[in-house]
């Protein structure tokens, strides 16, 4: 074990709450590292000391006052996130509609970045379809060719 991952399990050791395997390396580790000792005997101290301090009761109007703060900061977390995604009811129709509103906008502007694409002359290797002027006029063109 390391050096600071013992020192941070110094409070779990004084409770009891180490493993066999981890008090061992613990006790081990204090017998050679004098800081640890002195940060172990310091965190005893203080545990004694809490221990010796009275318990007092709160005035009456601390615990709604605090209540009410908690409250209230509870209720603007809330409401922005409710303002943005609930409720869904209504929401939701309207996020769609929006959705697609910008679909259909963003392909007519795609479609209109260069209008004469559409008007561009046709390559001369694709032959023009014929449309059919009159039906002896079709037969002799037949027959010249």
């Amino acid at each position: 074990m390391k050096h600071d991952d013992i020192r941070h399990m110094l409070s779990e050791y004084i409770d009891g709450a180490v493993t066999r395997k981890d008090k061992a390396a613990i006790e081990s580790h204090l017998k050679s590292c004098d800081e640890c000792r002195s940060a172990l005997t310091e965190l005893k101290k203080t545990i004694e000391h809490i221990k010796k301090v009275e318990e007092m009761e709160s005035p009456a109007w601390m615990t709604p006052k605090i209540m009410a703060k908690v409250r209230a900061e509870a209720k603007q977390k809330r409401g922005i996130f409710r303002r943005l995604f609930y409720p869904l009811a209504i929401k939701l129709p309207i996020q769609t509609v929006a959705v697609l509103f910008l679909a259909i906008t963003a392909f007519t502007i795609y479609q209109s970045i260069n209008p004469m694409d559409k008007y561009a002359e046709v390559p001369g290797f694709i032959a023009p379809k014929r449309t059919a002027r009159c039906r002896h006029v079709d037969e002799r063109t037949k027959n010249e060719t």
